[in-house]
């Protein structure tokens, strides 16, 4: 019934998993990081493969209402909300027992004493958090941890700066800063724990270490094919003009799904039947690929980032950064509800 699917390599997941684990140093834990629906592969499903990882006692969520919905699924590990909770949701995170993230005076003095925190610390990104020189007394609540957050996980220095300042900041409970990025440049800031995201699903989007596969793939159909000549428009408005004669296919799906647009100025390509196939035009619901020279017909599979059933990879780190995003994770959060995600 749907247009199009995402299909998670379950296998691939617990791999990346299992050498993330194998990669972090003595005593340091892995922190998944589920935000965002696991970054649109789904909050409940992932939940499920991490727990079954002994080695893994906490996962951290961006909102109270994503560690509601893990513990409604039956989650019993630790679940650690990163950034300030809204304070008409803090006795229903109490309740659910969810570890909440402090980093403001008001918050610290609303909690019901004895409360187990974890503290915030702006060491640089300015985003949220005590400054090191503004930290309150949290004489009446249980401090189990402290963390914080590199602004530029590919400098070197200012990581070095970052991370000299939390360290110097004497808290109790695990100390974490470092995020998939910094991980992967900079290992020896693990600290006591890594909270990774991205890494989970995918190798970073420049130098990559080949140890972690794409663990998610979408894939949709061809819904018509047809011939166009040089100097023909597609697309609204001034669109796109055809420089050559080409044959065209339209795919069932459009930046209503969740397809960039700016894939079709930037050069980007979907896969067919393993050949790339460069973007003409894309609408909301349907999208225009050049598929001149490739033997196709209406109702073949089309694969839009990630791994075909063949085997062939069109990662979607490179398509990222044709589109100008972060990374390719950007592109998985990104698709709408009427793309089926299935596990594999």
């Amino acid at each position: 019934m749907y247009n199009s699917y995402l299909n998670i390599n379950s296998k691939y997941l617990c791999e990346n998993i299992s050498q993330i684990i194998k990669e972090l140093p003595k005593g340091c834990k892995l922190i998944p990081v589920l935000k965002d629906n696991a970054y649109g592969l789904g909050l409940c499903d992932v939940a499920s493969y991490v727990s079954d990882f002994p080695e893994i006692d906490t996962v951290s969520v961006a909102h109270v209402s994503e560690g509601i919905e893990l513990r409604s699924a039956g989650f019993k590990q630790s679940i650690l909300v990163i950034g300030n909770p809204l304070p008409s949701l803090i006795n229903e995170a109490l309740e659910n027992r969810l570890t909440l993230s402090v980093g403001y005076k008001g918050l610290v003095d609303s909690l019901p004493k004895g409360t187990a925190i974890q503290v915030m610390i702006d060491s640089g990104l300015h985003r949220n958090g005590f400054l090191p020189t503004e930290l309150p007394s949290f004489s009446n609540l249980n401090v189990i941890g402290s963390y914080s957050h590199f602004a530029d996980p590919d400098d070197k220095n200012r990581c070095e700066e970052q991370f000299k300042i939390f360290t110097g900041i004497d808290l109790p409970g695990i100390k974490h800063i470092s995020s998939s990025a910094s991980f992967e440049n900079f290992p020896e800031y693990s600290l006591d724990a890594v909270r990774i995201g991205r890494r989970l699903y995918q190798d970073a989007p420049g130098v990559q270490s080949g140890l972690i596969k794409e663990a998610a793939s979408w894939r949709c159909y061809i819904t018509n094919i047809y011939s166009a000549n040089k100097g023909d428009r597609l697309g609204y408005g001034s669109g796109t003009t055809l420089e050559s004669n080409c044959r065209l296919a339209s795919i069932s799906v459009g930046y209503g799904d969740g397809l960039s647009e700016k894939l079709v100025d930037a050069g980007g390509s979907a896969l067919l039947n393993g050949k790339r196939c460069p973007y003409k035009a894309c609408f909301m619901d349907q999208a225009i690929i050049d598929v001149s020279g490739v033997e196709c017909s209406i109702g073949d599979e089309v694969t839009l980032f990630g791994y075909d059933k063949q085997g062939n990879l069109l990662s979607s780190q490179e398509l990222a950064l044709l589109a100008k995003e972060n990374e390719g994770v950007g592109l998985y959060s990104k698709l709408s509800q009427r793309v089926e995600r299935i596990y594999t």
